[in-house]
């Protein structure tokens, strides 16, 4: 695509907004920012929501955390969990005809009753 931006112009200006606004107001800045009708499917409105939730999750992990920076000692599994499991947990909501596999063994959980 050359120099070519794949995102609109529009998720950019939304996106810039949300990144330069002060730390007290980035909750906020990115529910405004990301709103969208429930009634819309097309791909922009889906990757709108995919933002909104991506960027909540992220910043969620930061809210009670003083100072306000990531544990550089986490292991990869946690790191895994905690920081790239929602982002994808966040896509596959958004664009539920993607498919994708976890980071798991393909072993299929036995369903047991007890009684």
């Amino acid at each position: 695509m050359g120099n070519k931006l794949v995102m609109k112009d529009s998720i950019v200006e939304k996106l810039k907004k949300i990144f330069q606004s002060e730390y007290s107001e980035v909750e906020s800045k990115i529910i405004s920012e990301t709103k969208i009708d429930d009634n819309q499917t097309t791909d922009e409105d889906r990757f709108i929501f995919f933002i909104r939730y991506a960027l909540l999750d992220f910043f969620s992990k930061f809210k009670f955390l003083m100072p306000k920076v990531m544990d550089r000692d986490m292991l990869e599994r946690s790191y895994i969990i905690e920081v790239l499991s929602p982002i994808l947990l966040a896509f596959r909501k958004a664009f539920p005809d993607v498919k994708y596999m976890w980071v798991e063994k393909d072993k299929r959980s036995k369903h047991y009753v007890y009684g």
